[in-house]
């Protein structure tokens, strides 16, 4: 059975703009990014960010941490985060609770993309992956977490710059030339889950 598209939505301060960023587009990014940004909180509630490599894949983002690591003892207070990509033409941010992921077959899947998509090597050992060269995700073992999206947030930069009076230069879907938004709303459009598990 084949997984619907999440609904994209535009928000209310976005009723100018004549389409929401592609799901489609949303989604490649979100495949293709290289360097994705974990923020967590901290149990006095100040946040957390780091540098995070990540594979997408099956309507999940997964990340790893070591067990002590500050982000793995963040998420095990609240398991509620952001990830943030940026790749050239795209910007996102991803809401939701990350998960200890414990399938041992799954663990394999994603051991490979991360060979695939970064040459890094690791072994499944006891649930975990063993290996060298997570700089970010402390010492081994690293636990492997998945990030089941809430929603997520894509914004489709034109430039690069800040214009004038603060506002960047955005080109959206569907639109014949460039609109101007305010540097305060950083967002185009929300995608919502559209079916579980996502």
């Amino acid at each position: 059975m084949a997984i619907p598209e999440p609904k994209a939505d535009m928000l209310a301060s976005s009723t100018e703009h004549a389409a929401p960023t592609p799901w489609a587009h949303a989604r490649r990014r979100l495949e293709e990014g290289r360097l994705y940004w974990l923020a967590t909180v901290r149990s006095d509630a100040r946040p957390h960010v780091m540098p995070v490599l990540a594979v997408w894949l099956d309507w999940a983002l997964y990340f790893v941490a070591g067990s002590r690591s500050r982000k793995a003892r963040n998420l095990a207070l609240n398991p509620e985060c952001v990830v943030t990509i940026e790749v050239d033409d795209a910007h996102l941010a991803i809401e939701g609770p990350a998960a200890t992921l414990r399938d041992e077959a799954t663990l394999h899947r994603i051991a490979r993309a991360y060979a695939y998509k970064y040459g890094w090597s690791v072994r499944v050992q006891d649930t975990t992956f063993v290996g060298d060269g997570a700089p970010t995700a402390g010492p081994p073992p690293y636990d492997v977490y998945e990030l089941a999206p809430a929603t997520i947030f894509a914004l489709a930069p034109r430039k690069r710059s800040v214009r004038p009076g603060g506002a960047f230069e955005l080109d959206i879907a569907m639109q014949s030339k460039p609109i101007r938004i305010p540097k305060s709303l950083n967002v185009i459009c929300r995608l919502r889950k559209a079916l579980s598990p996502w």
